[in-house]
């Protein structure tokens, strides 16, 4: 399977024999995805993602970086500008989707780092404002 691999990719680089130094020196050269490009940081009361403010915690509001509220949240529940709930907190994970997804709060907690805020303001985050 491996060689098989290996005539596949030559055909379509239309290159002669490859080694496997030279796939694994293909590898190295391809530009990887910054793991810290979907991370988002709150400080103070801002979000900011790559250094740039997209929004803030007023309350148990959010808002987008043009001053829109694009959400809330109360007790475990989220809610988008509308008044639809969005999702909500349920033991360790934040259900959405109708409760038919779910992400690890643990998980979620390494995807919005700073500040002293609660899981469900960091869940309304996530859901509101994406990763």
């Amino acid at each position: 399977k491996i060689l098989q691999f290996f005539n596949i990719l030559r055909d379509r680089l239309m290159v002669g024999p490859l080694t496997l130094n030279q796939v694994i020196l293909v590898r190295l050269q391809v530009p990887q995805p910054n793991i810290n490009k979907s991370m988002l940081k709150i400080i103070g009361n801002d979000i900011v993602r790559e250094g740039t403010k997209i929004g803030w915690i007023s309350g148990n509001d959010i808002f987008d970086q043009g001053g829109n509220k694009i959400g809330y949240f109360t007790g475990d529940d989220i809610y988008d500008h509308r008044g639809t709930k969005i999702g909500y907190l349920e033991s360790n994970y934040i259900k959405y989707g109708g409760g038919s997804r779910s992400i690890s709060v643990k998980e979620n907690r390494r995807k919005i780092t700073g500040g002293a805020y609660s899981d469900i303001c960091r869940a309304a985050i996530r859901l509101l404002l994406g990763i």
